[in-house]
């Protein structure tokens, strides 16, 4: 049972650490706020008084399946915007 729990605690872990935003140049309360996006870009810049903040994250794919088949998506969070996002295919059953 403790061995159970240290592998729970280790997964947890490398779930967390798997997870890989990427900033450019935004400042510390930017990156603390979108800390729980798992695979997404945010890009900041100011001119002067004006701030702007541009968030790009993967794009949802919605197909249909023929009958017989399940939907599986595959995506790989060890990677960076946009190589992290997952597609989604069709499996047979």
């Amino acid at each position: 049972m403790k061995h159970f729990g240290l592998l729970c605690i280790f997964l947890i872990l490398v779930h967390f650490s798997t997870q890989i935003p990427q900033f450019e140049n935004c400042s510390e309360n930017v990156t603390e706020s979108f800390n729980s996006c798992e695979c997404c870009k945010v890009e900041c810049s100011s001119e002067g008084t004006n701030i702007q903040m541009k968030a790009l994250a993967c794009p949802l794919s919605y197909i249909l399946c023929p009958p017989g088949t399940h939907m599986e998506s595959h995506e790989d969070n060890t990677k960076v915007y946009p190589d992290c996002c997952g597609h989604t295919i069709c499996k047979e059953k």
